[in-house]
C-alpha cells in the first residue's frame, strides 16, 4: 500500500510538471504569436493577456508604456454595471456634468457644456462613453 501511494505521488507531481511545462510552452506559443502580429502591424505592438482563472499571462513589449486610450472604457462599464447589479447606483441616477470634469473627446458634450446645470443619467453616460467614445 506504501508503494502504491508513493508511486501515485510521483505519478502526480510527474502529472503537474509536464502540465506546468505545457502551459509555459503555450505561453511561450501565444507570445511569439503576439510577435508574428506585431511584425506585420507595422508600428510597435503593445499585448497583455491574462487567464483571469488561473492567472497564466502572456506579453509583449510588458516594459514599455503605451497610451491606454479607450480601452479603459470596458472595465469602468463593468464595475458601473456590477454597481447597478448590486443596488448600489441607479442607471436612471443623474450626474451633473461641469466645465472642469470635460475631457477632449469628440464634442458631444462639449456643445452641452456651455450653459450650467447640465445632468446626464448614468445609462446615457455609459452610452456617451461606449457608442460615441466621448468621454
Amino acid at each position: 500500500m506504501r508503494r502504491t501511494a508513493h508511486a501515485s505521488c510521483c505519478y502526480l507531481f510527474l502529472l503537474l510538471a509536464f502540465c506546468r511545462s505545457h502551459v509555459a510552452a503555450q505561453e511561450k506559443d501565444l507570445e511569439r504569436e503576439f510577435q508574428r502580429l506585431a511584425q506585420s502591424a507595422g508600428g510597435t505592438m503593445g499585448v497583455a493577456a491574462v487567464h483571469l482563472e488561473s492567472g497564466r499571462s502572456a506579453w509583449l513589449h510588458a516594459d514599455e508604456p503605451f497610451p491606454m486610450a479607450s480601452t479603459y472604457k470596458v472595465p469602468l462599464a463593468v464595475e458601473v454595471l456590477a454597481q447597478v447589479d448590486e443596488g448600489t447606483l441607479s442607471l436612471g441616477t443623474m450626474i451633473e456634468v461641469r466645465q472642469e470634469d470635460y475631457a477632449a473627446g469628440s464634442g458631444v458634450l462639449a456643445g452641452l457644456l456651455d450653459d450650467p446645470g447640465l445632468s446626464v443619467s448614468v445609462h446615457n453616460l455609459l452610452e456617451i462613453m461606449l457608442l460615441i467614445s466621448d468621454t
